[in-house]
């Protein structure tokens, strides 16, 4: 029987503690919010009516809490093939190091602390705090969580995220 090689090595262990690549997104703008909410559906006059958003405590337009994500879709270069399944930079240059190239997005938790406002940039930095081999209906990999913090032009916190991805 052939004894198959162990994707937790040495060298991949010692990716765990590893920061990850800060990205930072262009300034958002209303126009870029108002998209967002006409291609998810999203009427909330919070979002998309300045009027509107002008009487509440926020002063004006906010982001939908999940609109941080596309953001990040705005950078320049965030365009350039990854491991399918992924979207993000990070998670290509990590594909390079490990013994499988084939990225599954398992798992997203995240915390909202404040609001995104339209000029708003937003820096996101992780780390990769966990790598583990599981065997799996699809086959043998790598579960890999990644923490990341996104933050705004003044250091505050806008969200926290715990990602996990099976590399097989």
């Amino acid at each position: 029987m052939e004894e198959k090689a162990e994707l937790l090595t040495e060298e991949v262990t010692q990716l765990i503690g590893t920061e990850t690549k800060g990205v930072t997104t262009l300034p958002i703008q209303v126009t870029d919010i108002v998209r967002y909410c006409e291609a998810t559906g999203n009427d909330n006059p919070l979002y998309t009516d300045s009027e509107y958003a002008a009487g509440t405590p926020y002063k004006g337009i906010i982001a939908p809490p999940t609109f941080y994500q596309a953001a990040f879709c705005l950078v320049p270069g965030t365009f350039k093939p990854v491991p399918r399944g992924a979207n993000i930079e990070d998670i290509a240059q990590l594909a390079e190091k490990l013994p499988v190239k084939h990225a599954l997005d398992t798992k997203q938790e995240t915390r909202f602390m404040c609001p995104v406002l339209p000029g708003d940039t937003l820096t996101r930095r992780g780390k990769i705090t966990a790598i583990t081999e599981k065997q799996t209906k699809v086959g043998r990999g790598l579960f890999c969580t990644i923490e990341n913090a996104i933050t705004n032009q003044k250091g505050e916190l806008v969200c926290t995220e715990v990602q996990e991805y099976f590399f097989y």
